[in-house]
């Protein structure tokens, strides 16, 4: 029996401590799954989850993303960029966009060559310039002086131009067959000299004791040897007055001496602003040409153009007598129009070639 009791008795021992290990085990299990549950619901740490760590970190990954694309990209050598594919292409379009226009290309200048031969027949040009310049400038690379372009021009180009004679030296009495340059050669209109000119100044030390001349600068003042004698003017033209045309040989009759000698003093007296706004704006068939063409067009009142304010000119008219026309030339080289301060002279004349083709005009 007591046997029996203590053995009951280590039983009921053994069971409360059992129930008390699993009451202990159960314990433990529900913090273990505390932990993971708390672990789960927040596996990072609190830091991290702040906007900006957050907006740092996806830039973070879109670069070592990139970075890695470029890396794969680097070894497979099938890969394309797709900037690389689209400058070849463009590459290649611009190929063949030239190709095509090729042929429009070669139809266009062929048709510009063909304009061009068709208006003018060069072979001819060049036959008649060639023999005018050939010509007129005979002897003009020898002038080196005042005296000698004077020679040049009395002896030379009148003579050559200012033709009333035929071959036999018979006076031509159809003035539409005077002024014949090379037989086929006719001169239209008038000759016009434009002379441009400097000032004189006293030179600067050590040469202060003698004169000067600025090619830089523009002379506008009145010139001439008796430009304050009109009697030694006067006396430059009396001595032709017998080669004067009668009132038949002009409409509107002859023009008398004092007509001439103001006529020949206007080549003394620069071109004023007014003649020229005349000239170049009332009667200039292009002015009313549109504004964006201006730029392509010689300007109104430039140097090289004729009727330029503050040039001198002169015209040669070629009905004119030729004893007449020697007058008035010498009265020019009497009355010193070419001098030192002069700095350029320019000769215009019109000749028409009506013989061959179409007629020239050759300036």
């Amino acid at each position: 029996m007591a046997l029996h009791r203590s053995h009951e008795k280590q039983d009921s021992d053994g069971g409360k401590f059992r129930k008390h290990q699993d009451h202990q085990d159960h314990q433990d299990a529900e913090e273990f799954e505390d932990d993971i549950v708390a672990e789960e619901k927040d596996p990072y740490p609190a830091f991290l989850g702040t906007k900006e760590n957050i907006a740092r970190m996806m830039k973070s990954a879109d670069g070592f993303a990139a970075r890695a694309e470029e890396l794969m990209k680097a070894q497979n050598m099938a890969v394309i960029q797709r900037e690389t594919l689209e400058v070849v292409l463009r590459s290649q379009q611009r190929r063949i966009s030239g190709f095509l226009s090729l042929p429009i290309s070669i139809i266009f200048f062929l048709a510009i060559a063909a304009s061009a031969i068709l208006h003018e027949d060069v072979s001819r040009v060049f036959a008649v310039d060639s023999a005018l310049r050939e010509e007129l400038a005979d002897g003009l690379d020898e002038v080196e002086d005042i005296s000698q372009t004077w020679d040049w021009l009395q002896n030379t180009l009148f003579r050559k131009i200012f033709t009333n004679t035929d071959r036999n030296g018979r006076k031509i009495s159809n003035k539409d067959e005077w002024n014949r340059v090379l037989t086929y050669n006719t001169l239209t209109g008038p000759i016009l000299f434009q002379q441009i000119r400097g000032p004189e100044k006293q030179c600067e030390e050590p040469y202060q004791h003698l004169l000067c001349y600025d090619f830089s600068e523009r002379s506008t003042d009145k010139f001439g040897r008796f430009k304050d004698n009109v009697t030694a003017r006067r006396l430059l033209i009396t001595s032709c007055t017998e080669n004067s045309p009668d009132n038949t040989s002009y409409r509107g009759g002859s023009v008398t001496a004092e007509e001439r000698l103001k006529f020949y003093d206007s080549a003394f007296d620069p071109i004023t602003e007014a003649e020229t706004s005349v000239l170049h704006n009332e009667e200039r068939r292009l002015v009313a040409a549109r504004s964006e063409y201006s730029g392509y067009l010689p300007a109104p009142g430039a140097d090289a153009n004729p009727g330029a304010p503050g040039n001198f000119e002169v015209k040669f008219f070629p009905n004119t007598n030729a004893e007449l026309l020697d007058e008035q030339l010498n009265f020019l080289k009497e009355n010193h129009w070419i001098d030192r301060q002069t700095q350029r002279i320019r000769i215009y004349a019109l000749l028409l070639n009506a013989n061959i083709g179409r007629g020239r005009l050759e300036q």
